[in-house]
Order: structure tokens, then sequence, then C-alpha cells
């Protein structure tokens, strides 16, 4: 019942239903995207970079190698299969925004 989980999850049913839908965004929303996804990405690496402690890490290295495979390897394929599949290469014509 967490306020934040709820948000995400919801924005991305309700994104993934207007995608659905076919409904076309505006043309405002490529600028707005392009600024506010990688300025929310270095707010959020961040604020976990100032609460990290560092020495605490090696303790849980076993655990840390863990994440990172799921992290870095298995989530990418994974949601990159799923986009794929789902045809999200042709939304927008398959363009990059670009900023």
């Amino acid at each position: 019942m967490d306020p934040f989980i709820l948000t995400a999850l919801s924005s991305i049913v309700l994104g993934g239903l207007l995608n659905w839908a076919g409904i076309q965004r505006p043309e405002f929303f490529k600028t707005v995207v392009s600024v506010f996804v990688p300025l929310g990405t270095i707010l959020l690496l961040t604020s976990i970079g100032l609460a990290l402690k560092f020495r605490r890490v090696r303790d849980y290295l076993r655990e840390c190698l863990s994440v990172s495979v799921i992290k870095f390897l298995l989530v990418p394929v994974l949601a990159s299969s799923l986009a794929y599949l789902l045809g999200f290469g042709d939304i927008d014509h398959g363009c990059l925004s670009r900023w």
C-alpha cells in the first residue's frame, strides 16, 4: 500500500493502456520526456549514492553480485524482448527522441 509504488505501477498501467488504445501523444511530450527522464534518473542516482555506505557493501558481496546479474543482464534482456514482442519499436516510427 506504499503510495510511491502504487503511483509508479498506476502510471505504467495507464501508459500501457493509452498506448494500446492508439491515442496520439501531443508533440510537446517528446520535449517533456527528453528532459524529465534523464533529470529524474540523475536525481534518483544521486539520492541513492548519498545514502550508500560503501564499507557495508563488502559484507553483502554475494548478494550484490546476484542483484547485479539480475539488474544488468536478466532485466534488460527480458524488458527488451517484451518491448520487441509488444511492438514498442514502432511507436513514433521507431525514432529516438533527441535532446
